[in-house]
């Protein structure tokens, strides 16, 4: 595969650059609100953002393209690792591997402050993980969001997995004392993938911008729901501040749902890739593919 030099992709643009103008946006309309005592409507946003001269819109574009690298990394952190420790890699539980993870289980040498940090994201995503919980616990419309591949699939990518580890000499239930099932195989899928399947490296690639953009939107839509909490409390009768919560709660939980889609398909095309390439006879993993590539 011929390497290709770095430029500006769709992922700058939706994964970074919008995301970043969004929070700017964010602190300056809450500024205006209780600084400069505004109506927050059309007329403000219109006349403060569309009518940017070109001198200033370059630092913004600049500034919001640094701020969407910050925003991506902490919706890693947050909105990733939420769903990670709820249900696991969705590698995993596509082809069932392994066990469902429980969320406040850890391991490691810390796990009292693995144990806090859980609770704090929790804590700090909570219009997602309340409503995540309720359905998860109650309404079975969340299968359809964590349900494993058919099981011919699933038989097929555990073909494909043993084999390329039967070509590379690696035994790991000898040497590692672990089954096939049990073994990291979100890396090495998407890995072979790309590099063996490339008719499916734009769906992939596809799937990362549409993924990392909800991921930073959602987490986004979590700060305009504490900010607008904190504004309507003390302002408005409890009960328009109960329904706004609600409401914005659900917007939140929309997003973060149009997130696990793209997530959840951005790794079944990679094992899809996976056990395609596979079929066509593993040419990748032949010594004379890799004299010739």
């Amino acid at each position: 595969m011929t390497p290709k030099t770095p430029s500006l992709t769709a992922y700058d643009l939706l994964g970074y650059t919008v995301p970043g103008l969004g929070l700017i946006a964010i602190f300056d309309i809450s500024f205006v609100y209780h600084k400069s005592a505004a109506p927050l409507n059309y007329d403000l946003i219109l006349s403060r953002y569309f009518q940017l001269d070109f001198s200033t819109l370059i630092p913004v574009l600049l500034a919001s393209y640094l701020i969407g690298h910050v925003i991506s990394f902490i919706s890693s952190i947050l909105i990733e690792k939420h769903v990670t420790w709820l249900r696991g890699v969705p590698t995993n539980f596509l082809l069932k591997h392994g066990k469902t993870p429980k969320y406040f289980k850890t391991s490691g040498e810390a796990p009292c402050l693995s144990k806090c940090f859980r609770f704090l994201t929790a804590l700090l995503i909570l219009p997602i993980s309340l409503i995540d919980l309720i359905i998860t616990k109650l309404i079975p419309i969340s299968k359809n969001y964590f349900k494993p591949l058919d099981n011919i699939l699933i038989e097929a990518s555990a073909s494909a997995h043993s084999n390329i580890l039967k070509k590379l000499n690696i035994d790991i239930s000898k040497k590692y004392g672990k089954e096939l099932s049990n073994f990291d195989v979100h890396k090495l899928t998407i890995h072979c993938s790309l590099e063996t399947a490339p008719q499916h490296i734009n769906s992939i690639r596809n799937y990362v911008v549409l993924y990392g953009f909800m991921r930073s939107v959602t987490l986004l839509m979590i700060l305009i729901f504490w900010v607008s909490l904190f504004h309507l409390n003390g302002n408005y009768h409890w009960w328009v501040c109960l329904l706004s919560s609600i409401i914005l709660a659900g917007i939140c939980f929309l997003f973060y749902a149009a997130y696990l889609k793209f997530y959840i398909r951005y790794h079944t095309e990679g094992i899809m890739a996976l056990i395609a390439s596979h079929a066509n006879r593993d040419q990748y993993l032949d010594s004379d593919y890799f004299e010739e590539n």
